[in-house]
C-alpha cells in the first residue's frame, strides 16, 4: 500500500533515527517504496543488490543505484529493525480519541510514545523519539 503523506514527509528524520540507533542493513525489496527528491517511487525490479528498477508515478521505469534512495519503512518493517536493535517489547493500540498509538518499552517504566492517523506514522514518530531519548543520554 503506498504511504501516507504524513509518513513521507517523517521518512527523513526516520532514515536519520535509524542511524543513530545503529541500523544500515537496508536491503531492498521488490513492493518496497522508497524516497528521492520529494516524492515516493515503487521498486518494480531488482536487477542486483545495488541496482533497483523504480516506477515514478505509475509510468516511468527507471534503474538507478539502490543507495540514492531512503527506504520508507511499513509498520511491520520497522518492528523487525526494531527487534534487531535489541527493542523487543513494542506494542500498539487504538486510543480513545481515534488514534493509533504505538509504545517501545526500553525498561520496567520508561517508554516512548508514538502517536498518528495511521500504525505506520505512530510507529515512525516513535523511533524518533528513541533515537531522541538515546541522543541525550
Amino acid at each position: 500500500m503506498k504511504p501516507t503523506k504524513k509518513a513521507v514527509d517523517l521518512t527523513l528524520k526516520t532514515d536519520e533515527a535509524l542511524k543513530i540507533l545503529g541500523y544500515d542493513k537496508w536491503k531492498p525489496e521488490l513492493g518496497d517504496w522508497v524516497f528521492k527528491d520529494g516524492e515516493c517511487r515503487l521498486i518494480v525490479g531488482i536487477l542486483s543488490s545495488n541496482v533497483i528498477k523504480v516506477r515514478f508515478k505509475y509510468r516511468a521505469v527507471f534503474e538507478e543505484p539502490a543507495g540514492r534512495y531512503i527506504p520508507i519503512f511499513s509498520f511491520e518493517q520497522l518492528v523487525l529493525v526494531l527487534r534487531s536493535l535489541g527493542y523487543d517489547n513494542v506494542e500498539s493500540y487504538r486510543s480513545p480519541g481515534e488514534e493509533d498509538v504505538v509504545q517501545i518499552a526500553l525498561g520496567w517504566s520508561r517508554f516512548i510514545l508514538g502517536r498518528g492517523e495511521t500504525y505506520q506514522e505512530a510507529m515512525m514518530k516513535a523511533v524518533i523519539g528513541l533515537a531522541k531519548s538515546k541522543e541525550v543520554r
